[in-house]
């Protein structure tokens, strides 16, 4: 067999399953030598034939099998996401929730800051007036000397 001219194939293009760095023609080169080598060692190509592709049947069996068995694999992923994303809802709504109290708490805090603010203030009223008051009556008490 005659190797295709570089012209008519697309000798930069990379083949899809081919070693690293593999082109378009290095692959046809290596199956010609294949055939070559099969033909010369006298070997029918039907019967060639008939093996490659009973390997190809076994391969894409074994193929077929593995993603089944990764199906389950995914499956079980897919499970533990799922009940993942159902802690995380529920821890969402836990802090959702620990949130809202935090700001109920916050303004409660501010309401009796305000309010231990207003009593300080009217404890300073009144032990001002209550300083007032007694030096009033101080002043205003009659002396037993004078009663007399």
């Amino acid at each position: 067999m005659a190797s295709p001219s570089p012209s008519s194939t697309m000798s930069a293009s990379k083949i899809i399953g081919a070693p690293s760095g593999s082109t378009l023609e290095d692959v046809l080169e290596a199956d010609d030598e294949i055939v070559r080598s099969a033909l010369e060692s006298g070997l029918d190509l039907r019967k060639y034939s008939a093996q490659i592709d009973e390997q190809l049947k076994v391969a894409n069996s074994d193929a077929v099998q593995d993603c089944i068995q990764q199906a389950d694999k995914l499956v079980d992923l897919h499970g533990q996401i799922t009940a993942c994303d159902e802690v995380f809802e529920r821890l969402e709504g836990m802090l959702s929730g620990f949130l809202v109290e935090l700001g109920s708490i916050s303004s409660d805090m501010k309401r009796l800051q305000e309010q231990s603010v207003d009593i300080n203030q009217q404890l300073q009223n009144r032990q001002q007036v209550r300083g007032e008051l007694s030096q009033f009556v101080d002043d205003m008490v009659v002396s037993p000397v004078m009663i007399q």
